[in-house]
């Protein structure tokens, strides 16, 4: 009896453990959509939407998403769209630079593209220690 119930005590235990693990990234749920042409008749290419709140998007966050994302993946562009705001607002990727807290535009087919730059857009780079760097404009 000892013995049935020891087994199944480390069994939880190793069960508990291995979902602990489970890791959370915020591009876990990406979709992609269509990069198209003006008369929208021919694919150009894609660009992937992440929907997070502004919340989650944090610098290490940031940091998962460009390096085991955006980099890995072909993508024309890559996005990340705040749900918790009230615009298109979001995280911007494109040609190794990241742009955070920039505007969207929404076309009439429900496609984004980059939009306005505001007071608190920041600009980040990829150095060379494997973590984004902050562009500074001064």
């Amino acid at each position: 009896m000892k013995k049935l119930f020891l087994f199944a005590l480390v069994f939880v235990l190793k069960i508990s453990y291995a979902v602990a693990e489970v890791e959370f990234h915020i591009y876990d749920g990406a979709s992609t959509r269509a990069v198209m042409n003006g008369f929208r008749t021919e694919k150009l290419g894609e660009y992937s939407i992440v929907y997070a709140l502004s919340e989650e998007v944090t610098e290490e966050a940031l940091n998962d998403w460009y390096y085991n994302f955006v980099s890995v993946n072909d993508y024309n562009w890559c996005m990340i769209l705040y749900l918790d705001s009230d615009e298109p607002f979001g995280v911007y990727s494109s040609n190794g630079l990241v742009q955070k807290n920039i505007g969207f535009d929404k076309d009439e087919y429900n496609d984004y593209s980059l939009g306005d730059m505001t007071a608190d857009t920041i600009t980040y780079y990829p150095g060379d220690d494997g973590t984004l760097k902050m562009l500074d404009f001064d």
